[in-house]
């Protein structure tokens, strides 16, 4: 018989699946969901299906995963979001759970849980609420005050990890036989190089321009410091690139620097990429690190520029570049993704906000991009970036101890939750200059910081 069959099938399979949900129907943003929270928040085998008789044959864990009951197995209620295939907006029903601020609430007493924490998952890190008309602050870019997590205060939270560990602990209590495992806490300290030198490598007449500045300005401090450092008799400040390729050899680190490769303009104030001493620092940090491309200011609209400056890039260190970060963290999605994917990109740092602090897609753990447009998963890995030193220093205005105790909360956040801190930092703010007087220590404890928690 064809039932028989199947059951002889399953019993081969069984020891190797966790726990099986069923569903009426299997979509891509469901799979999607399931996959990402049982790959990266927990790590267990499961099986998701709609076919009804081969989920009463499964021996094992066992929950429904839909809209209404399935006879008397455990049931989690599923909202519409993860059924469909539109982008509409959503009346999203929040609630409180102690501590944990909950979306996607519902009162289906049947319901295991008083939420959806696929849904939910999904809203979040699909950057649901990014593609609905929404405000942009004065870069063009998303501004963090439209989000459902700062309108409910859990920005400062991963509390997709924390729904994710709701479900878990119901499973846990349901199934007390069956083992969840997690993934290890990982430190990515990375480097956004917008420019590598303060006073060389900028061509004539931008040289020329900046000795004239200062003459006009009286400002003969600054300008002997340049004629000093032209001359070679003193350090270029923004050349920081030993001191942090030291850290890296010091605490043995995983680190990438993403480099600005754009023409000058009002937003992009990089070296002169055609410079000799610009290629050799390049070259001299691809040695210790990774390097990745640092798309320009108005790349995320361009997609050509995105391909004119990664190829440079390539040029310089003779190897593809399969990383970046856009430069001022300024995006829109789902065109820059797209763009980036379109130009052989596996791997996105941008997702943070510059002005604050905290989780902008919920997470602290690396997710795939899900194009909401095409309805479907891509090969693009997002990783989530928390804190950055301007957003410290510059926006927050924080002094030295306040900057630390925020690095040391939300590392702390992500260790709980085994996921991925990701600081930005830059060579500039190296230079014990403007802002950064008194601060060059910060980078070494925010690495200290990283390196205790692993």
């Amino acid at each position: 018989m064809k039932s028989s069959k199947l059951y002889s099938y399953l019993l081969i399979f069984a020891k190797k699946i966790l726990i099986a949900f069923y569903t009426s129907k299997v979509t891509a943003r469901i799979k999607y969901t399931f996959d990402f929270v049982f790959s990266e928040l927990m790590v267990a085998n499961y099986r998701l299906t709609d076919n009804i008789e081969e989920f009463n044959y499964f021996e094992g864990a066992k929950i429904v995963y839909d809209r209404q009951p399935f006879e008397n197995y455990p049931f989690i209620h599923a909202e519409q979001i993860l059924f469909s295939n539109d982008i509409n907006e959503i009346d999203v029903k929040t609630a409180k759970d102690g501590a944990a601020h909950l979306i996607f609430a519902h009162k289906n007493k049947s319901s295991l849980l008083q939420f959806d924490p696929f849904a939910a998952i999904f809203y979040l890190i699909s950057r649901y609420e990014e593609y609905q008309l929404h405000k942009l602050d004065s870069h063009q870019r998303y501004h963090y005050t439209n989000s459902i997590a700062y309108k409910e205060n859990f920005l400062h939270l991963p509390m997709v990890e924390i729904w994710a560990e709701i479900l878990e602990n119901k499973i846990k209590t349901l199934f007390p036989d069956e083992k969840i495992d997690h993934k290890d806490f990982k430190f990515i300290p990375t480097i956004d190089v917008d420019l590598a030198f303060e006073h060389i490598n900028k061509g004539f007449a931008r040289t020329t321009g900046g000795l004239l500045k200062c003459l006009f300005k009286a400002d003969f401090s600054g300008f002997k410091e340049k004629i000093l450092v032209i001359w070679r008799l003193k350090k270029d400040p923004y050349d920081s690139f030993d001191y942090i390729i030291d850290l890296r050899k010091q605490y043995n680190l995983n680190m990438v620097f993403f480099f600005l490769m754009a023409s000058h303009g009002e937003f992009d104030k990089s070296s002169f990429i055609y410079n000799k001493r610009f290629r050799e620092t390049i070259r001299h940090v691809g040695d210790y690190a990774e390097v990745g491309i640092h798309p320009s200011y108005y790349s995320s609209d361009e997609q050509e520029l995105i391909t004119e400056e990664k190829h440079l890039l390539e040029h310089v260190i003779h190897s593809k570049i399969t990383k970046s970060r856009q430069h001022f963290l300024r995006m829109e999605i789902p065109t820059t993704y797209q763009s980036l994917i379109e130009n052989d990109i596996c791997c996105d740092f941008t997702m943070g906000y510059a002005s604050i602090t905290g989780f902008r897609a919920g997470t602290c753990h690396p997710f795939k991009f899900y194009d909401l447009e095409c309805d479907a998963v891509t090969p693009l890995v997002v990783y989530p970036l928390s804190v950055m030193d301007a957003t410290l220093i510059d926006y927050m205005k924080l002094d030295n101890t306040s900057a630390i105790e925020e690095v040391t909360r939300i590392a702390g956040l992500i260790k709980k939750y085994r996921g991925v801190f990701i600081p930005l930092w830059h060579n500039s703010s190296l230079s014990n200059e403007g802002i950064w007087k008194n601060r060059r220590h910060l980078l070494a404890e925010v690495v200290k910081i990283g390196v205790e928690n692993q």
